[in-house]
């Protein structure tokens, strides 16, 4: 379970990957969304936040009915970066390379 900590998606999210930098949208109609996986992209309709993992990265299995749900979850707590405008990493290439420029300069 990855927890966004403040910022405009503050909430939880069950999803598979916990990387470095993680990218949250919200749709037009309130729809939320986490982009954990290399092949997700935002769509046209969704407004993109950007946030930083601060808290310890792992991984939990949660058995739950029906058994379909059940699985392998990332944990993770993130911090909303408001300096970053999500708009300018949309797309997946551009955001492939803001995150290996924020790996480098650490």
């Amino acid at each position: 379970m990855l927890e966004l900590k403040d910022g405009p998606r503050k909430g939880i999210f069950m999803v598979k990957n916990a990387p470095d930098y993680l990218r949250a949208v919200i749709a037009k109609k309130g729809e939320t969304d986490v982009l954990d996986q290399l092949e997700d992209k935002p769509k046209a309709s969704e407004t993109v936040y950007v946030y930083k993992l601060v808290g310890n990265r792992g991984h939990i299995h949660i058995c739950t009915s029906p058994r379909s749900h059940s699985g392998f979850y990332a944990l993770g707590d993130y911090s909303y970066l408001p300096e970053v405008n999500g708009a300018d990493l949309r797309d997946n290439v551009a955001w492939e390379s803001w995150v290996k420029a924020q790996k480098v300069n650490k």
